[in-house]
């Protein structure tokens, strides 16, 4: 252990290398003593052996400022500049500031304001005991993504459930699904096993079953009108053709559907058929006369048969 003031003097060989060996063992030992220099400078460092603590001078070389224990594995109980758990409390005597908050101002607003912990949701999840009132516009978010990929929430007019992110799903485990416009009214029912049904203004029209589908009332579909006698299948099962030249009976995008075309031929064009278009050779010489015709047809995914079912001349 050994302390010097880092000034060699003027003297002789000998007492010039002691006083450097002197001066190299303060530094080695961190100028390790019991008590500290005599001589002393600004970021000076001090294994102060009385406390078994290493101390560094200050800018202003009038105090020391204790750094770490000198004792090993007592610093196994300091909590890392970079954070960690505390296993204790912090204590504040008389008034003192962090981030240049009084501690004792702020923790008399906190106890005055704070819910006690008891009585407070923890984030890793619980049951709550009373309703979440959210404000409007302020949104229910589930997800990681920004703005939730879920959200849930009202504007003060309309309530929203807004998907962002995949399929939303509505599902029971095995019960039913109900989707009602008001109250006492029906909407959409979806029964685990079962049926599928649709209601207009709480009648039920549609109902899905093991063998299909159950039409309350008239079933009213749209007609195309295709001139071409070119028939989309997705377009409609129902259409007008007025041609303006011979054409051939062509069906696209087949399903399975039937329906119905009213043919207006009053030019008397010449009607051939598409080769999947099943058709008797009289009924297209018949067509082909100037007339209006009503045409059936039945389609079974691949083919498309027609009948004529009415002629108007």
């Amino acid at each position: 252990m050994a302390t010097h003031d880092y000034v060699i003097a003027n003297q002789t060989g000998a007492n010039t290398r002691s006083d450097l060996n002197n001066l190299f063992s303060a530094i080695v030992s961190q100028n390790s003593s019991g008590s500290e220099p005599a001589t002393k400078y600004a970021y000076m460092i001090w294994a102060d052996t009385g406390n078994n603590l290493l101390k560094i001078r200050n800018a202003a070389n009038n105090a020391w400022i204790s750094v770490y224990s000198l004792t090993t594995g007592a610093n196994a109980s300091a909590l890392p500049l970079a954070g960690g758990q505390m296993t204790g409390n912090i204590t504040f005597s008389g008034t003192q500031t962090v981030d240049g908050v009084d501690i004792s101002v702020r923790d008399a607003v906190l106890t005055s304001t704070t819910t006690l912990a008891t009585n407070a949701l923890p984030k890793a999840g619980g049951t709550m005991t009373g309703d979440l009132i959210l404000g409007d516009n302020v949104k229910l978010e589930v997800g990681s993504a920004t703005g939730g990929d879920l959200q849930i929430y009202h504007d003060g007019n309309t309530s929203y459930i807004y998907n962002t992110t995949g399929s939303l799903i509505l599902q029971d485990t095995d019960g039913q699904i109900y989707l009602k416009p008001k109250t006492g009214a029906s909407g959409v029912d979806v029964l685990a096993d079962g049926a599928v049904k649709l209601y207009h203004d709480n009648s039920k029209k549609i109902e899905t079953t093991a063998n299909g589908v159950t039409v309350t009332g008239g079933a009213v579909g749209t007609m195309t009108t295709d001139n071409d006698g070119s028939f989309s299948m997705s377009a409609s099962n129902n259409f007008k053709c007025t041609p303006t030249g011979n054409f051939t009976l062509t069906f696209t995008n087949i399903v399975a559907q039937s329906g119905n075309i009213l043919l207006v031929n009053s030019g008397g064009h010449t009607v051939s058929a598409h080769a999947n278009t099943k058709v008797d050779a009289n009924l297209l010489a018949t067509v082909s006369s100037a007339g209006t015709y009503l045409l059936s047809y039945f389609s079974d995914g691949t083919n498309v048969y027609m009948t004529n079912s009415a002629v108007y001349t």
